[in-house]
């Protein structure tokens, strides 16, 4: 899952007085790169999905499957394997 930052997502630096000048112009660059992060992540998730190929269900099992279990019969181990 991709994390994104809240949006209106401000330097503690402008808060405080430094760099007043310009601030609207970084925090509107800043909205314009995770937008278009945003767009080819999702971009390449369709991609990647549409170019996977299909799976299909193999005839499993085609023989019988010998499973050991190391604990003692009726117990959690021999319940859960069967």
């Amino acid at each position: 899952m991709l994390l994104l930052p809240e949006r209106g997502f401000v330097p503690e630096a402008i808060g405080r007085g430094q760099g007043q000048m310009g601030t609207s112009k970084r925090i509107a660059a800043m909205n314009v790169f995770w937008r278009i992060h945003a767009a080819a992540t999702a971009t390449l998730a369709i991609g990647l999905a549409t170019v996977a190929p299909p799976a299909w269900p193999d005839a499993f099992p085609s023989r019988p499957i010998h499973l050991i279990v190391n604990f003692a019969p009726g117990g959690t181990g021999d319940i859960v394997a069967r």
